[in-house]
């Protein structure tokens, strides 16, 4: 089934097996699908807002070079 990529707006084929798929395959389209999923998911998930900074906490302090 042909459908509109909800980040570029370009027509894909969608996956077979995924028929609630709304982005193409493209890197930057993906790229973008995973932020307004995580943009969404700060907003309406309190656990996921309170945890956040303390696994960036924790990242910066397992990784103290980068």
């Amino acid at each position: 089934m042909t459908k509109q990529c909800k980040a570029c707006g370009k027509a894909f084929q969608s996956h077979p097996k995924v028929p609630t798929q709304t982005y193409c395959s493209s890197p930057k389209c993906q790229r973008e699908r995973r932020r307004r999923w995580l943009e969404e998911k700060r907003q309406v998930d309190a656990d996921y807002q309170g945890n956040e900074p303390q696994k960036i906490e924790q990242w910066r302090n397992d990784h103290p070079d980068r």
